[in-house]
């Protein structure tokens, strides 16, 4: 299925329609008893949703550059595990790679679907990192947890059975043969928050995306500045552009805080 891309401004990327935001989070493969970390360095996804139930993306940093990436219909299904984007979710799960929190269903999400979903991870048993990193969640026989305070504020936990590993809830959202396996889902308000402590309110910026078309602004020899406009569906200032991922972020958060209002 090719999508046309959508050039900015795009009206539904704004606080109102934002739904969650998705986080990395650090699990150490070789070392079962390290404790789960929020990554520094990052921009978290957002995710918005329209009233006719289309998905939004907007990604602002990540090893292939910042991306607008929009579903007209779509399939969201919260989990645990890595899966792998060359195979469908059941085809994952079959193999044991990824785990749904819940039953599959094979209709689409609807807004008001997604918004019972997040809920639902709200109401998972609340514990704060403190207790959660000392592993005082091995003293409740629970399957699932969600992190109140701290560094892993916002992120939900789930195990199949207490004898299991819990391990944060992630994203997956389908479009036809697009499939995305995500990073650990973030309620809205807890997205805010990081941008508003780690990124001088960098998502403020971020939602200019709804009220005029952007630009990258290139000099010209003659003294003359050429302006191509921002487009969904394409991929800025990826590493195989810019192979330092540090100079790639300060490039990235640069560009995104120049994004101009209609009235500018």
């Amino acid at each position: 299925m090719i999508i046309e891309p959508i050039m900015t401004p795009i009206e539904d990327i704004n606080e109102d329609n934002l739904m969650f935001g998705s986080i990395r989070v650090d699990m150490d493969p070789q070392n079962a008893d390290a404790p789960p970390r929020v990554s520094s360095g990052q921009m978290p996804s957002l995710y918005f949703m329209t009233d006719d139930d289309a998905l939004i993306r907007v990604r602002p940093f990540h090893q292939d550059g910042f991306g607008i990436f929009i579903k007209s219909f779509v399939r969201i299904i919260p989990h645990i595990g890595d899966g792998n984007p060359e195979h469908s979710f059941e085809e994952n799960a079959h193999s044991g790679l990824v785990t749904p929190i819940d039953d599959i269903e094979a209709k689409l999400t609807s807004k008001a679907d997604l918004v019972s979903m997040l809920r639902k991870l709200r109401d998972f048993n609340p514990m704060s990192t403190a207790d959660f990193i000392a592993g005082n969640q091995a003293k409740e026989l629970h399957n699932n947890f969600y992190i109140t305070n701290g560094n892993l504020e916002g992120v939900s936990f789930y195990r199949e059975d207490i004898l299991s590993k819990l391990r944060p809830v992630n994203i997956y959202d389908e479009y036809y043969e697009r499939r995305h396996y995500g990073h650990a889902i973030i309620p809205k308000n807890v997205v805010i928050k990081f941008y508003k402590e780690h990124l001088s309110n960098l998502h403020e910026s971020i939602f200019k995306l709804s009220k005029n078309t952007q630009f990258i602004n290139i000099e010209g020899a003659n003294g003359t500045t050429e302006q191509i406009p921002i487009f969904s569906e394409a991929q800025y200032f990826p590493q195989s552009m810019i192979p330092d991922g540090q100079l790639q972020a300060r490039i990235i958060y640069s560009f995104i805080k120049a994004f101009s209002d209609a009235d500018e």
